[in-house]
């Protein structure tokens, strides 16, 4: 779709600023609205990049577009969250350009006499450079999805969009950021490899018709699958396949010596006998498409149908195998001639009824059979299903582990919540972060967290709870929970029989990881200053519950269970009876 080929342009133009062709394609976009004239007062006899041919027109030349190899997008991980990110000046290295470079900073004399900055024209560049440096710079620290959110959100994107294609541009739209938060969710989100991911993927987006809208779409065959609307006209006669369409290159098909090849053959005179055959196969393949085709056009129409076509002109006959002489000939019995005259002439209508065609002034008549009777079952109340008892993994037992505080957290719960929940935050991100940036990363998202939630005395806490996650993710004997092939807050919902009561289990497990032998480890994370010996009852019920729903959906791997105690920190692995055991706790609870 257009609309995805502009934005993706736009990606283009961000991560590399010396794609003039991508840049041009998106300055004359809905999202800037140039024009070619535009173009052609800044793009010819420039020394340089279009890019800076556009600053010089707008009076400014941005120094974070400076030639390619001295500034770009930083290849260093992005995390979502902006306290993750530090100075811009530390995520990305500009250099500046210096006397004798190609890219000078004196403004090029031809934009320079070409464009009035005061005139529409030079008001019009200016505005799309000064847009064009703001998305550069959010494209460098945020996520595909934040970042295209803005672009079609914040700064009139869509409506930009929706005023040029029309309304059809919000559905591919909303696919298109659903794709990008797709992307967010399977790795580290940058520009750059979103627009690798969305060009190799392939994804097809169907429109339901409006038939309220009061559009006529124009659409094939191939698009219109799965759709449907009041009203269809096939408008083309379909003429089938013919000889002189067939391929250059054909395939034989495989034998017990050999799998199929591929074989050239220009023109059919020169076939060889098993040539002659691909030929005819390929031949009689197309003719099979071509009735399948005629089949989704005809089943196309709720209401109305109408079968039509033109005939070239030095063409009187219709082809009998044309999807109109094929409808004709199977319908054509059970139709009746009509006088139409707007088209000046006699149509076939066939309608579907339960006798004859009828013609369209003319009532069926009326059915004298006595209604059915009707059956006994259709007065029953149906008795109500019953529905699944909804668990909650922390609470399974009926009641919470309240965990021992430490010193900072024994008269502020809500502090002790806060340091849980930001150690299992940090030990989430973290891991994606260099070893030698993970210190400052933590420290700016704590100094965010505790300026947004006024937390009093927020220095020395936030220190704490920093190193505490640090030492977690930096510890050698932990080093395979935060690698590859771990993963981090994993959802997991399903239903579990226990004593014969089903039971509707949703919660998120703090870290899973594949184990080399291929077995799986789900592992919760812990944040008890004094770790329980044995476990508390409550931890073990919400791992049971856990590894029970995970067997299910992975009965062939081994699934075991631990606690990460992060403030020792230790793994310590539960038991498979310890898991059994707690299953038949619960199993006791009325």
């Amino acid at each position: 779709h257009i609309a995805v080929m502009d934005l993706l342009a736009l990606g283009d133009a961000m991560t590399t600023p010396d794609d003039d062709l991508a840049l041009a394609s998106v300055l004359k976009s809905p999202l800037f609205g140039l024009d070619d004239d535009d173009l052609m007062a800044v793009a010819p006899g420039r020394a340089g990049r279009l890019l800076d041919a556009l600053a010089d027109a707008a009076g400014e030349r941005d120094p974070s577009f400076e030639p390619s190899g001295q500034a770009g997008l930083s290849a260093r991980p992005i995390l979502r969250d902006a306290a993750f990110s530090g100075p811009q000046d530390e995520d990305v290295g500009v250099a500046q350009v210096g006397e004798g470079s190609s890219h000078s900073r004196h403004p090029h004399p031809e934009a320079r006499r070409a464009v009035s900055k005061d005139g529409p024209r030079g008001q019009r560049l200016a505005a799309a450079h000064a847009r064009l440096t703001l998305w550069r710079t959010e494209a460098r620290r945020l996520a595909p999805a934040d970042f295209y959110m803005r672009v079609l959100g914040r700064d009139e994107g869509r409506k930009a969009f929706r005023a040029r294609l029309g309304a059809e541009a919000d559905d591919v739209l909303d696919e298109f950021l659903g794709q990008a938060l797709a992307f967010g969710r399977e790795g580290i989100p940058t520009l750059a490899g979103f627009l690798h991911w969305m060009r190799a993927a392939e994804v097809e987006i169907k429109r339901d018709l409006d038939v309220s809208s009061g559009e006529v779409r124009v659409m094939t065959v191939h698009g219109a699958k799965g759709l449907e609307a009041k009203t269809v006209i096939l408008a083309d006669i379909g003429d089938p396949p013919r000889g002189a369409q067939d391929g250059k290159v054909l395939t034989l098909p495989a034998t017990a010596n050999r799998p199929a090849l591929p074989v050239w053959s220009p023109t059919q005179g020169d076939d060889p006998p098993p040539v002659a055959e691909a030929r005819l196969a390929a031949r009689a393949r197309a003719e099979a498409e071509h009735r399948r085709l005629l089949y989704v056009a005809l089943t196309r129409a709720e209401d109305h149908l109408v079968v039509a076509g033109a005939l070239p002109g030095n063409v009187k006959d219709v082809n009998p195998k044309s999807w109109h002489a094929m409808v004709r000939e199977g319908l054509a019995p059970h139709a009746r001639a009509v006088e139409v005259e707007e088209l000046g002439g006699t149509v076939l209508r066939f309608r579907v009824t339960e006798g004859d065609a009828a013609p369209p002034d003319e009532k069926p008549a009326h059915d004298a059979r006595a209604p059915a009777a009707r059956p006994l079952w259709a007065a029953r109340r149906l008795a109500p299903e019953p529905l699944p008892r909804a668990v909650s993994p922390s609470t399974a037992l009926g009641h919470v582990h309240r965990p021992v505080a430490g010193p900072a957290t024994a008269t502020d719960p809500d502090r002790a919540l806060r340091r849980g929940v930001w150690i299992h935050r940090l030990a989430e991100r973290l891991p994606l972060v260099a070893p030698g940036e993970r210190e400052a990363a933590a420290l700016r998202y704590l100094a965010a967290e505790a300026a947004a939630g006024a937390v009093e005395g927020a220095a020395g806490f936030t220190s704490e709870v920093a190193a505490e996650a640090l030492a977690l993710v930096a510890d050698p004997a932990l080093a395979a929970l935060f690698g590859p092939s771990s993963r981090a807050e994993v959802s997991i919902a399903g239903t579990l029989e226990i004593s014969g009561v089903s039971h509707m289990i949703s919660g998120r497990i703090d870290r899973l990881v594949e184990e080399p032998g291929g077995g799986l480890l789900l592992i919760d994370l812990k944040t008890d200053r004094t770790p329980g010996s044995p476990a508390p009852d409550a931890y073990l019920a919400q791992l049971a519950l856990y590894r029970a729903l995970l067997r299910k959906t992975k009965p062939n791997q081994e699934v075991s269970a631990a606690i990460l105690w992060t403030a020792l920190p230790r793994l310590d692995r539960i038991t498979p009876d310890a898991l059994d055991a707690a299953l038949a706790r619960m199993a006791a609870i009325p």
